[in-house]
């Protein structure tokens, strides 16, 4: 088992960089690991001594205990202007689209759409800042209009007159104060809608390989889709020197999984070197030593697959409860095409679980190992939150 671990090592590592972005020395992207956890751990037991300090003592004591926590929360208020390679990773807030009406949908007359609109948030500080409504006429083009806040909840937006017998499919898209967008969207691939663009990073906080530009999500009745670029090219990275390149999609289903926290979810991971021959010749005879029993747990077939498209998708709770064969999904058969810094894949939404909501939040991520078997990958850069919203609605002109 251990040997088999040592294959998908690097891939499950991927886990613990979502962890390791919580601490404010991760945010700098090109700090070597091992001295950034134990730079957390001082920060942490320095904090704590503080704080004890400040219990203890009056007036200007207490006064230079609080200038001294850094509460790196407030890091963005501090800092002003610089640059922050996790952007509002900790901000997971998201909208709920409730009952949604249209009224006057006849011929001659434009449709006013009306829905109930609740933003989510534990900290109860986001604002709502657009809400859109886009529509397509008999499989046309896709229009947008602004919703209007009505003051109770609800938002309206009309769609202009259409011919009687025609039949207009819409969706509504919700973007808050964070800049976390809800979306609904037309059924297929090429329909996928975008979330808010990630800031360009400079080359020496993200280097372009890894700095994510944007994120986009679509869906039909078998496929979720995703797709995002980087502002430089999809790349693996390196063995020799040690540089092992990840991309990774986290996914969280509400209906199944509670709370957003970082551990919770699938992970859908792309590894471009797995599909080297140079480090397929490395680990495949590790494998076969590991012994049949495991190959034959895992399939012969699951194996050459992750191998052809570097590509596997984990559920985070189970693994990280040491059911490893149970945490990978290999009936989830992500598939992507890569084009440059261009990633467009999908996977089986079945594997994802049940989701009678139609809610799927999205979140990109990438980071870099400085070794083969490390479980402590570097984290690089994450994108603003998505949902999809599986909402599929239309109406025909009577």
């Amino acid at each position: 088992m251990r040997d088999i671990k040592m294959l998908l090592v690097v891939m499950c590592a991927f886990i613990f960089a979502l962890g390791v972005a919580m601490f404010p020395v991760a945010r700098i992207a090109t700090v070597d690991m091992g001295i950034a956890i134990a730079q957390a751990q001082d920060d942490s037991d320095a904090k704590a001594d503080t704080t004890d300090s400040a219990e203890s003592a009056e007036g200007a004591t207490s006064t230079e205990s609080a200038e001294s926590e850094d509460d790196w929360d407030d890091w963005d208020d501090e800092e002003g202007d610089e640059e922050d390679a996790f952007g509002n990773i900790m901000e997971t807030t998201f909208a709920t689209i409730g009952e949604v009406t249209v009224d006057g949908a006849t011929a001659g007359s434009d449709a006013k759409v009306t829905a109930t609109i609740t933003l989510e948030d534990e900290e109860e500080e986001a604002t709502i800042s657009s809400v859109k409504l886009s529509y397509s006429v008999d499989g046309g083009a896709v229009s947008t209009v602004d919703m209007s806040d009505n003051g109770d909840g609800t938002y309206s937006g009309t769609i202009p007159v259409q011919a009687s017998g025609a039949k207009v499919e819409y969706y509504i898209t919700v973007t808050d104060s964070n800049n976390n967008v809800t979306t609904g969207a037309l059924p297929g691939h090429e329909n996928v809608v975008s979330g808010v663009a990630d800031m360009d990073n400079s080359e020496d906080i993200v280097a372009d390989d890894a700095d994510l530009i944007d994120l986009a999500a679509g869906y039909d009745d078998d496929y979720l889709y995703v797709d995002f670029s980087v502002q430089g090219a999809i790349s693996g990275g390196t063995i020799d020197p040690p540089y092992i390149q990840l991309y990774g999609v986290k996914i969280t289903n509400p209906d199944t999984e509670q709370g957003e926290g970082l551990m919770v979810g699938k992970l859908w991971i792309y590894l471009p070197l797995a599909k080297e021959k140079e480090v397929q010749d490395k680990f495949m005879p590790m494998l076969m030593d590991a012994g049949k029993e495991y190959i034959d747990q895992i399939g012969q077939e699951n194996i050459d697959r992750v191998m052809q498209t570097g590509m596997m998708v984990l559920d985070i709770q189970k693994l990280m409860g040491g059911n490893f064969m149970e945490g990978m999904l290999f009936s989830a058969e992500p598939e992507a095409d890569i084009d440059g810094g261009k990633f467009s894949g999908k996977i089986k939404r079945a594997a994802l679980g049940d989701n009678p909501s139609g809610y799927l939040r999205i979140i990109t991520l990438t980071a870099a190992n400085a070794s083969i078997d490390s479980f402590m990958p570097i984290p690089l850069n994450c994108s603003n939150f998505l949902t999809i919203y599986t909402s599929d609605y239309s109406y025909e002109v009577k």
